[in-house]
């Protein structure tokens, strides 16, 4: 539980640990036990972060607590696994202001089968205005968003140095809309690498054909599409 997690806190305070993978899933943290693990932005040596926090009772304040990660300056990969942690759109508005760490390149940020509707993936979706980040992935399965959610992910577009995206939005409701948005993705001029897994999404031809236009990236070079579940005929295929 918290107490626990406290206690794990203190690995802050070595001076030669560089990498640190903590894995609590399924026990008893809740706000108190993320906040004691988020004083780990307190290190001056770890430059790579992995926390399992998956199936606990982490929270809207947790999730806030865990974004002053930061605000470490020596961390340049940080892996943040809290599904099944009650996160809404207060949290992942949060967790999007990792945008403003002046040292991050990697990020992925695991928020499956929370609460996260269309405003948290707005939020998610400026990530995009981070000066250092080029790897990321954002896993949203089994959440609430939508098209307009589906639409601000697409703003990704935008950054100037992403070059690796993994977009996990499987069992959501983004529709031939939010599928007809991520076709923008091609836009991007430094992204090479592309994974969007849309699984049960009902995302038909119209959604399917408008994806078919990535093929108009002049970057792209590796694609992956997950369309299992979804509502495509003939016509998208």
């Amino acid at each position: 539980g918290d107490t626990g997690a406290q206690a794990l806190g203190a690995l802050k305070d070595s001076t030669a640990l560089h990498t640190l993978h903590l894995n609590v899933y399924n026990n008893e943290v809740a706000d108190a036990g993320a906040q004691a693990l988020a004083t780990l932005k307190d290190s001056t040596a770890l430059h790579a972060l992995s926390l399992d926090l998956k199936n606990n009772d982490v929270g809207d304040a947790g999730a806030q607590t865990l974004a002053t990660l930061k605000e470490c300056k020596s961390l340049h990969t940080l892996n943040l696994s809290i599904a099944h942690n009650q996160i809404g759109d207060a949290g992942a508005q949060a967790l999007a202001t990792l945008k403003d760490s002046n040292t991050l390149h990697t990020l992925d940020l695991h928020l499956a089968y929370n609460k996260v509707g269309d405003a948290g993936a707005h939020a998610l979706g400026m990530l995009k205005d981070s000066a250092r980040l080029h790897i990321l992935t954002l896993y949203l399965v089994a959440n609430q968003v939508g098209a307009a959610g589906a639409q601000s992910l697409a703003l990704l577009k935008h950054s100037i140095l992403l070059h690796t995206l993994n977009l996990h939005i499987a069992h959501n409701h983004i529709g031939n809309a939010g599928a007809q948005a991520l076709a923008m993705l091609k836009d991007s001029i430094t992204l090479h690498t592309l994974n969007l897994n849309l699984r049960n999404n009902k995302i038909g031809d119209a959604g399917a054909q408008a994806l078919a236009a990535l093929k108009g990236s002049t970057t792209l070079h590796t694609l992956s599409l997950n369309f299992d579940n979804n509502q495509i005929g003939d016509a998208g295929a």
